[in-house]
């Protein structure tokens, strides 16, 4: 009899170990799940968002190549259009410009119903010099709004040598449908010196000032050891790369990219927070499964 009680007292200090074993084991493999499931959640959280990024500037560079090439039609056959005013008239129905005009050879624009343009110090000057297609780098002001300047070379004219097209900031709808996680994620468009080009107005941005660089320079505190100098930098080189910042207690990660045929940059912004929560949810599904399978 004591023999037997003292093989069941045995059995049971043996399935004790066992269980303390099992569960250390468990312990110890949810601990790795769990910290490598972490670090995987910041490049998680970068490659979405440089794929988004990829997608809109995708979009946004198909809407400039359309208004190049519109301009572009106009220009290439100038001399073979018996109504140029009709011709300007429905093109600007059918496009975003709010006014057409040409550009002569003294880098006057001269537009219909207004004062002629000096251009001379303009920006896009460079594009116009080497008679080459282009989109102003920033904002200008040529109207009662806010607009970027398209241009594109005119053929075998003898008075002018551009056709340059405006389009106001009201009517750059290259902002649409770029709202992500149910519009937590949004999407900026600056020149190369931080200024906006189109903001977007979603509640999440938390931005002030009307320059992105003073903006994080201002409001925010860069975290995980990014640096906005290189941000800076990468911005004057044409290279892409990401961010992440504190602001207002938030945190927010961002992928900045160039537009091609431009030099404007797409800047998408969403807070890691919303990408993680399901990233999240499965790494901790997937300790209760294992705990739940092992025992």
């Amino acid at each position: 009899m004591k023999e037997q009680t003292y093989n069941i007292k045995k059995q049971k200090r043996i399935l004790l170990l066992f269980l303390l074993a099992v569960i250390s084991i468990i312990v110890v493999i949810s601990g790795f799940i769990k910290i490598k499931g972490n670090e995987m959640l910041e490049d998680d959280v970068d490659n979405y968002l440089e794929e988004i990024s990829l997608q809109t500037s995708y979009k946004i560079n198909q809407r400039i190549l359309f208004n190049q090439t519109t301009l572009s039609y106009i220009g290439d056959n100038l001399n073979l259009i018996s109504n140029i005013d009709e011709a300007i008239d429905n093109l600007i129905l059918d496009s975003p410009f709010k006014w057409i005009g040409f550009i002569d050879k003294n880098e006057t624009l001269h537009v219909e119903n207004q004062e002629d343009i000096d251009i001379s110090s303009l920006p896009i000057i460079d594009d116009v010099r080497l008679n080459k297609k282009g989109v102003s780098r920033k904002l200008l002001k040529l109207d009662d709004e806010e607009g970027v300047l398209y241009v594109s070379p005119v053929l075998n004219n003898s008075r002018y040598t551009m056709i340059a097209g405006y389009v106001p900031v009201s009517k750059m709808k290259l902002l649409l449908n770029t709202d992500t996680f149910k519009g937590i994620g949004f999407s900026h468009i600056i020149d190369k010196e931080g200024n906006y080009i189109l903001r977007s107005n979603n509640e999440n941005a938390l931005l002030k000032e009307d320059n992105l660089f003073k903006d994080i320079e201002s409001n925010a505190e860069i975290r995980n050891g990014d640096n906005v100098e290189q941000f800076k930098d990468d911005i004057e080189n044409e290279k892409k790369g990401n961010l992440t910042f504190l602001i207002n207690g938030e945190t927010r990660a961002m992928t900045y990219i160039p537009i091609p045929d431009s030099e404007w940059y797409l800047i998408s912004i969403v807070p890691p927070d919303i990408q993680t929560a399901q990233l999240k949810s499965g790494i901790n599904l997937a300790i209760i499964l294992l705990s739940g399978t092992t025992l």
